[in-house]
């Protein structure tokens, strides 16, 4: 499933819980993955529901950027631009 960013992180977030509440009312999470360009929307999924898979597709952050970023337990997949990160296309921490 794909979030999309909001004008705010609050938006950002009220959506996010909004969403994961409505998947797992559903009883849909062994079925369920998220993807955003937005790095708000990946870090509250991960807060919320830190067992769904997270990719955040936006590619200004380097492997090095989004290791700084991981917090306990965060599987993230990320996809790099061939054109700001030539040569690399997914990176799994």
């Amino acid at each position: 499933m794909e979030i999309k960013p909001a004008k705010t992180p609050e938006i950002e977030n009220e959506i996010t819980q909004k969403t994961i509440k409505m998947i797992k009312d559903m009883k849909l999470e062994s079925q369920s993955e998220f993807i955003s360009f937005s790095l708000n929307i990946c870090k509250e999924i991960k807060k919320i529901a830190p067992a769904f898979k997270v990719q955040y597709l936006n590619g200004e952050l380097s492997p090095e950027q989004i290791k700084k970023k991981v917090l306990m337990g965060w599987i993230i997949t990320t996809v790099f631009s061939r054109k700001t990160q030539p040569g690399l296309l997914k990176l799994k921490l």
